[in-house]
C-alpha cells in the first residue's frame, strides 16, 4: 500500500470518524493518552508548530489554545475538510494543509520550530522518508515529538485472554511482519465498519527510523495509566497493570 491508498481509505471514512468522535467517548484516550502526551511534549508558546497527521484538528486546536501558532497537515483531504469548518466556527489561527509526511515539499526547510504527532505514524506508508522529511522542515534545535501504539505489545495479533483463574493476560503474535494491513477501528451508530491501513513498525523502526533521519532521542516514554484514571474507567488497570499500550519518542534536531 501507497499514500495514494491511505488517503483513499481515510476520505471514505472521514464522515464516520466524525461520527464516531462526536457520537462516542474514547476513555482511554481521553482519561490517559492525551493528557499524558500533552503533559510529555510540554507547551509551545509563541512557537511555529507542526501537527502531522492532524486529522480533524483535535490536537492542533489543542495546541493553539495553549499559545502555539499551529499548522496541521493531513492525508486526508476530507478530514481536512472538517479541521477548516470547525477553525471557521472558532477561529485559532490554524492554517491546514492537504499532505503527505513522505512528501512536505509544500514547507520550505527549517520551517518549524517544533513537530508532534499524536498517534499516526502506525498509519504512514513510507516512515523512513516521513521522518527525513519532518527532519528537513525543522528548526536545527527545534524538537519532534510522536506517540504511538507500542509496538511490542499491539501486535498484529495481539489479544487479551483470561487464565484459569480468571487473571487476563496479553498475547502477541506475528511482532517481525511487516506486511501492512486493513484494520476494522470501530463502528458507528450504523454498524459501518471503518477500514483503515495500518503499518507494523517494531520497535527498531520507530527508533532508527528517526536516528537515521539525524535526530538525537531525548526521551522515550511507555506512560502508565494513573490510578485515579483507572478508578473512572476499570479496563485501564489492565494496562496500569500488564503491559504498555502506547509509545512516546522526543528528539532534537541539533543544530
Amino acid at each position: 500500500m501507497k499514500d495514494r491508498d491511505v488517503a483513499r481509505y481515510w476520505n471514505n471514512n472521514a464522515t464516520a470518524w466524525m461520527e464516531h468522535i462526536h457520537e462516542y467517548g474514547n476513555p482511554i484516550r481521553d482519561l490517559f493518552n492525551t493528557p499524558a502526551f500533552n503533559e510529555f511534549i510540554g507547551d509551545f508558546p509563541g512557537k511555529q508548530v507542526l501537527d502531522v497527521g492532524c486529522g480533524e484538528g483535535r490536537n492542533a486546536r489543542f495546541l493553539a489554545g495553549r499559545g502555539a501558532r499551529v499548522t496541521g497537515m493531513d492525508i486526508s483531504g476530507g478530514l481536512i475538510t472538517f479541521a477548516r469548518q470547525q477553525e471557521g466556527k472558532e477561529p485559532l489561527g490554524i492554517d491546514y494543509v492537504e499532505a503527505s509526511v513522505s512528501d512536505l515539499s509544500v514547507f520550505d526547510d527549517n520551517s518549524f520550530d517544533a513537530v508532534v504527532s499524536v498517534m499516526v505514524l502506525m498509519d504512514v506508508a513510507e516512515l523512513d522518508t516521513g521522518s527525513r522529511e519532518i527532519y528537513r522542515v525543522l528548526k536545527p534545535g527545534g524538537r519532534y515529538a510522536f506517540s504511538v501504539r507500542h509496538p511490542c505489545f499491539i501486535t498484529r495479533d495481539f489479544r487479551i485472554v483470561k487464565n484459569e483463574s480468571g487473571d487476563a493476560r496479553l498475547l502477541v503474535g506475528q511482532y517481525f511482519d511487516h506486511q501492512p494491513r486493513l484494520e476494522r477501528i470501530f463502528s458507528t451508530r450504523t454498524d459501518k465498519p471503518m477500514v483503515v491501513p495500518k503499518f507494523p513498525y517494531t520497535l527498531s523502526d520507530y527508533i532508527n527510523y528517526t536516528v537515521n533521519a539525524g535526530f538525537r532521542i531525548e526521551q522515550v516514554l511507555e506512560p502508565r495509566p494513573s490510578v485515579e484514571s483507572c478508578e473512572r474507567h476499570s479496563p485501564l488497570r489492565f494496562w496500569r497493570k500488564h503491559a504498555a499500550n502506547f509509545l512516546y519518542l522526543r528528539a532534537l534536531k541539533p543544530g
